[in-house]
Order: C-alpha cells, then structure tokens, then sequence
C-alpha cells in the first residue's frame, strides 16, 4: 500500500462521523419510532453506512497484510454498490413526490433533483471506474476514495443546515468545495511524485461538474430538464 494512504481510513472515520452528525436531528432522533419515515429509508441508510465502514476497513486488512481478506471483503461491493445506486434513485424518486405532496413550490422541488441525480450517477461511475481498474491497485485506490468523498455533502451540509442555520445552498456549495480541495490536494501530490495523474484529474472533473450542475439548479434549463426527467422517469 502507497505509505501516503497508509492512514486514509482516519479520512473515511472522519466522513462517517459526519454523517452521523449530519443526519442526528433529521434522523437519529426519531429511534424507536422513526415516525414518517419508511423502510427505503432505513435500507438506505444502512447500505451506506456498512459503504463507509467497508472503506474503513479495506485500508486496515491492507497495512496489516490481509490481502486474502481484503479481497473477500471487497466482493460484498459487488451487490453492495449497485444497491446503493437503486436506492439513492428510489430516494430521490421517493422525495420528488414528498415534496409535491406537502406543497412545495415545484422549481424548489426541481431545484432538489440535482442532488437526487448525481449522487447515483457519480457513485456509479466511480465504482465502476475501481473495478475496471481492480488490477492497478493505486487506480482501483484512487477511485473507492472518492465514493467516500461524494458522502461528506449528505452529513456535513445537513449538519451546517440543522446546527447553525446555514441554508441548503450553501451548505452544498461548502462541502462540494470541500471535496474538490481534498482531491486537488491529492492530485497535486501525485503530480509532485509523478503518479499518474488521470484518476484524480478524471475525480476532479466529475466533482466540478457536480458543482456547476448545482449552480444551474434554477435555471430554465434544468428546470425544464427536471420536469422532463420526473415526468417520463418518475
């Protein structure tokens, strides 16, 4: 393993706990009776915590010479990945009609679908990215952290929104940048090594785009994408 990511999984701890601040008061909270909330919403959130703990572990059992372990491990993402991309879909599907229900104004519900879209879309083409490259170890790397990267805005924004009163927007707009240093950081480090350059370059491009899309989020043109979308899809 690259003596620089020989403590990456202090980076996914952090995420995780995030996560757990984040979703505390929209969430957590609720135990036992969780009131309002369904099934879908208790697998999802399932799935994605054992996603993190997997990164967690996968960097441990790999500093300690489990290898063997490691890529037993790592076939539980092979139904564990494309069920998180089903559910967050079937999330956003779930929170699209949620919202019309409780009389959202429709651009506002809209406005939303963008973090709905490319969470899944992003997700999975990381995935896929890290097992295509599943025999170039520091590609495969590369890629599995940033599906834990794509996790810091879902805890930290709602924590920012739920804590301190920081809107939506910005929470977004905080944790997207945040991601984008920390890939940046990366890419540059592997630039100053001369590591190959394309799996955080390819990162980066994908987390920028994220973040453009969301700048759009009112505008005619995804709006009219949206209603399209929701309309032949939802």
């Amino acid at each position: 393993m690259e003596k620089a990511y020989q403590n990456i999984s202090i980076l996914f701890a952090v995420i995780m706990l995030g996560l757990m601040w984040g979703f505390h008061k929209t969430y957590v909270v609720y135990f036992p009776e969780f009131k309002n909330f369904t099934t879908i919403h208790h697998v999802h959130g399932a799935t994605m915590m054992t996603w993190i703990v997997l990164l967690i572990i996968q960097p441990i059992l790999i500093r300690t010479g489990r290898v063997n372990l490691h890529r037993m491990v790592g076939k539980v993402s092979y139904v564990l990945a494309p069920l998180i991309v089903v559910l967050l879909f079937v999330v956003g599907h779930h929170g699209y009609f949620n919202n019309i229900a409780r009389g959202t104004p429709m651009e506002e519900t809209r406005m939303f679908m963008v973090l709905d879209l490319r969470g899944p879309i992003a997700f999975g083409l990381f995935y896929a990215l890290a097992m295509i490259n599943r025999k170039n170890s520091a590609a495969h790397m590369r890629y599995m952290i940033a599906t834990s990267l794509l996790m810091i805005g879902p805890g930290f924004a709602r924590g920012l929104g739920t804590n301190f009163g920081i809107d939506i927007g910005r929470g977004i707009n905080y944790t997207d940048w945040a991601a984008m240093v920390i890939v940046a950081l990366f890419l540059a480090y592997d630039i100053y090594k001369k590591n190959s350059p394309v799996p955080y370059f390819v990162i980066l491009s994908v987390l920028i785009c994220e973040n453009i899309l969301w700048q759009f989020r009112l505008s005619d043109g995804w709006q009219g994408f949206a209603g399209w979308f929701a309309g032949t899809l939802y």
